[in-house]
């Protein structure tokens, strides 16, 4: 989900544990010269969500911490390569907390689906996926981003 700290906690890992580091928001904004917010109001979510397969699907990412967009589990042939290549960790947050670190600003982050369902109706719809996709669950309510990459660094591979 969007506010659980996907990008602050994999650039801490990646440089921990000496990998690149890919934040697939950041990537389609500089491939596609517009933000998600912006993709989203003028080609809808499903462009957003097309361009969220085709670059992870792209991607290289041996030695690499990605970190995707909250939606890609939308995408069954992206989270299967993901799940192939990668330990896929979902990072957990509760509800509250996401509402709380996202603030007044949610509305223009490019959400797919935020416009239909809000955040609480995006919330419900993407838990399942992240738990059927996800190697291993990290909660992440209450420790700082530097502590989760330690401890995300510290496990076993799967």
């Amino acid at each position: 989900m969007p506010g659980v700290g996907k990008s602050t906690i994999g650039r801490l890992l990646a440089a921990k544990i000496g990998f690149s580091f890919v934040d697939l928001d950041n990537l389609i904004r500089d491939s596609e010269g517009k933000t998600h917010s912006q993709i989203a109001k003028e080609k809808g979510d499903a462009e957003l969500t097309r361009l969220e397969e085709f670059y992870t699907r792209g991607l290289n990412l041996e030695r690499t911490v990605f970190s995707p967009g909250g939606s890609i589990v939308y995408s069954e042939s992206a989270m299967e390569k993901l799940c192939r290549e990668t330990n896929v960790i979902y990072l957990s947050a509760p509800l509250a907390t996401i509402e709380q670190r996202l603030g007044d600003g949610i509305a223009g982050r490019g959400i797919v689906g935020f416009a239909e369902k809000g955040l609480a109706g995006v919330f419900l719809e993407r838990q399942p996926l992240y738990e059927k996709y996800a190697h291993r669950k990290i909660e992440c309510d209450t420790e700082t981003a530097e502590q989760l990459a330690d401890r995300i660094s510290s496990l076993p591979l799967v």
